[in-house]
């Protein structure tokens, strides 16, 4: 039995299209990819299997994103979770909102895949623990 080491991104939009073009975007990189489309059952998963990294939508049915975000925020096990919101909210009240709620990032739709891998690229090597140095041994 393999264990599959590659990082894991969860997506949380209600949008198949975006999630479509995020899966193969991610996919084509090396990720291994899950998505859900209601708030709730992210909680869920995010509990139950603690992805690398957190892809959001901040409009979502019946809870929002910032709503998730806070939550996340507030439990010690996902507090440090990378979360990127990627949002069609494209006002700079709703970016605001979105790092009130604990996003790390915020990036809009429609987006250039290019920047979204870079985005995530850095929000998990920021993740990363620091390794020590050998001259610190």
């Amino acid at each position: 039995m393999s264990h599959d080491t590659r990082t894991r991104i969860l997506i949380v939009d209600d949008d198949a299209t975006t999630c479509r073009l995020l899966r193969l975007t991610l996919e084509r990189e090396g990720y291994v990819v899950g998505e859900v489309n209601k708030s709730e059952e992210a909680y869920n998963a995010i509990t139950r299997d603690l992805p690398s990294l957190l892809i959001l939508e901040a409009t979502l049915p019946g809870m929002d994103g910032y709503t998730l975000c806070r939550q996340l925020r507030q439990d010690p096990k996902t507090q440090t979770l990378p979360i990127l919101m990627l949002s069609r909210q494209d006002e700079v009240a709703d970016k605001v909102a979105g790092f009130q709620a604990g996003a790390d990032d915020y990036l809009t739709k429609p987006f250039y895949p290019q920047e979204l891998v870079y985005r995530i690229k850095r929000l998990l090597a920021r993740a990363q623990p620091l390794m020590p140095s050998p001259l610190s041994a």
